[in-house]
C-alpha cells in the first residue's frame, strides 16, 4: 500500500553499512500510567550482517537506544519462497522504560559490508504502525443505566463497563465489557 514503508538493500553496492531510516515526525508523550505499547507489521529477510532496529531518543535524537532488533537471513531460494508466501508478522514493543517521558522513534533497516553470494537481501517492509496506552480509570460509580462524561479532553477514549452485584451476601464484581471507543 502506499502507506508501507520499505526499505530495501542494493546487492554490491559500492560503499558499505548503508542504511534507510523511517523517523517519525515529531515527538511521542509516553504517558505516565497504564500500559504502551509500540505495534506494527513487518517481514525481512536480508544478508547475515544486516539487522532492523526500532529506535527511541529521550534527547530530540542525539543518541538512540535499540527498543527491537531482527536479522534474519536466508539463501536466495528460500528467501524468494518466503517473499511469495509469507505474510507481515505482527510485532509489540512494551515502551514501559519510557513512562512519563517524551520519545522521539525511528525504524532503522542497516546493511553491512559484505555480498554473500548464497544469500538474498530483499529489505524491510513496515506497516500498521500505532502506539497504544491502556490505563483504565473509574469514570463514575452508579446505579444508572447510563452516563454522560463531560470535560473530556480531545482525543480517542475506550470505555468499558463492569457490574457489581451482591452474591451470597457478598459483593461480587463481574467481568468488564467489550471496549467501546469513542473520538471528540
Amino acid at each position: 500500500s502506499g502507506t508501507t514503508f520499505r526499505a530495501r538493500a542494493t546487492n554490491g553496492v559500492v560503499f558499505a553499512n548503508s542504511a534507510a531510516i523511517l523517523t517519525f515526525n515529531g515527538s511521542l508523550a509516553i504517558p505516565a500510567t497504564g500500559q504502551t505499547f509500540l505495534t506494527f507489521s513487518d517481514w525481512d529477510v536480508n544478508e547475515g550482517e544486516d539487522a532492523v532496529f526500532v529506535e527511541a531518543s529521550t534527547d530530540g535524537g542525539t543518541t538512540w537506544s535499540t527498543i527491537y532488533q531482527h536479522v534474519r537471513s536466508a539463501q536466495v531460494n528460500d528467501g524468494a519462497v518466503a517473499f511469495a508466501t509469507e505474510p507481515l508478522f505482527k510485532r509489540e514493543v512494551n515502551l514501559a522504560g519510557y513512562a512519563g517521558q517524551t520519545i522521539t522513534l525511528r525504524f532503522r533497516y542497516q546493511t553491512g559490508p559484505e555480498d554473500r553470494p548464497a544469500s538474498v537481501p530483499l529489505g524491510w517492509y513496515l506497516d500498521n504502525i500505532k502506539i497504544e496506552n491502556d490505563s483504565w480509570t473509574d469514570v463514575v460509580t452508579t446505579n444508572s443505566t447510563s452516563h454522560l462524561v463531560t470535560n473530556a479532553t480531545n482525543g480517542t477514549r475506550c470505555y468499558r463497563v463492569q457490574t457489581t452485584y451482591t452474591l451470597s451476601g457478598q459483593q461480587v464484581r463481574g467481568p468488564f465489557s467489550n471496549v467501546v471507543s469513542a473520538t471528540t
